[in-house]
């Protein structure tokens, strides 16, 4: 399993999409609502999303199925949420991020914690 993002770079008004990519045996549990966008400053990794808990049950993918989610880079905020918007409410500047979600589980299987993608917007 992995994140494959549609862009490693983006600019200000453009949008990346992340895909959650199952490509073991068995299926995935996640929660679409859990993600996390960091971003790095001086020497460390900060959450860049200060949105409030989102209550989440869950969803599953097949092996060979992807979900993904739509990140708006921009500096308004938009806050309109669904289960395939991430990112929303953020006020992205230039700068490198990572795009998280987990915990990631192998369905009859363990948990693999929190799996990523970095990008940078320009």
């Amino acid at each position: 399993m992995y994140v494959r993002p549609s862009a490693e770079r983006a600019e200000m008004g453009d949008s990346i999409e992340f895909s959650l990519v199952n490509r073991t045996n068995n299926a995935l549990f996640f929660g679409p609502y859990h993600w996390e966008i960091w971003r790095e400053s001086e020497e460390r990794w900060t959450n860049a999303d200060s949105r409030d808990y989102v209550e989440d049950l869950g969803a599953e993918i097949e092996s060979g199925d992807e979900y993904s989610w739509t990140v708006p880079i921009d500096t308004d905020g938009d806050r309109t949420m669904n289960s395939g918007r991430a990112g929303v409410g953020l006020a992205f500047e230039s700068g490198r991020y990572c795009f998280g979600i987990g915990p990631v589980e192998v369905v009859g299987g363990r948990s693999h914690g929190t799996v990523g993608a970095l990008f940078e917007v320009v």
